[in-house]
């Protein structure tokens, strides 16, 4: 697995920075964040589950 940097900030940028695996985009999609209209997608939930998963597995 290869890093790639896409822009944008979390918290996982922090962590990144010092040299630490860090796994980042492994929430769940949605939009308007921090507004009154924020929702999140929950058909996302289960792929997202799935790419950690299968990334877990690959490490070992």
């Amino acid at each position: 697995m290869e890093g790639e940097f896409t822009g944008g900030a979390a918290d996982s940028g922090i962590t990144s920075s010092m040299g630490i695996p860090s796994l980042c985009a492994l929430g769940p999609m949605g939009g308007y964040a921090h507004s009154e209209r924020e929702f999140c997608d929950l058909s996302t939930f289960v792929p997202r589950a799935q790419a950690l998963a299968l990334t877990q597995l690959a490490l070992d």
